[in-house]
């Protein structure tokens, strides 16, 4: 997914970079407080849960996904677009994504 991104993104920021960084670093920093905000609530909820005893030997897996629709702000549209995303956020076609957008699960035990 990383590299299909990175491939995408090199054609067209190259050519007009002034006009699509923005998105580009609005998509990095959306998605920076996505991973914050999966790992604090994660941590919270496991403090919440860790001394009990119904929950002893119980651990927490955090993953992370995009939503299964193509964003209307992605600088990059077309009638494809939405079948290229599916691929791309389907683990059957992407192996990289099984565990979400974080290449690693959180997991809290």
């Amino acid at each position: 997914m990383l590299s299909l991104r990175k491939d995408m993104i090199n054609k067209r920021v190259l050519v007009n970079q002034k006009e699509i960084l923005p998105d580009i670093i609005a998509f990095n920093d959306g998605l920076t407080a996505a991973l914050l905000e999966l790992y604090d609530r994660s941590h919270r909820i496991w403090d919440n849960i860790k001394d009990n005893e119904d929950f002893k030997g119980a651990e927490i897996e955090a993953k992370c996904y995009l939503s299964y629709d193509y964003p209307k702000l992605h600088p990059v549209q077309g009638d494809d677009r939405q079948d290229l995303w599916n691929a791309i956020c389907d683990a059957g076609w992407n192996r990289l994504y099984y565990d979400g957008v974080s290449l690693t699960r959180l997991s809290i035990d």
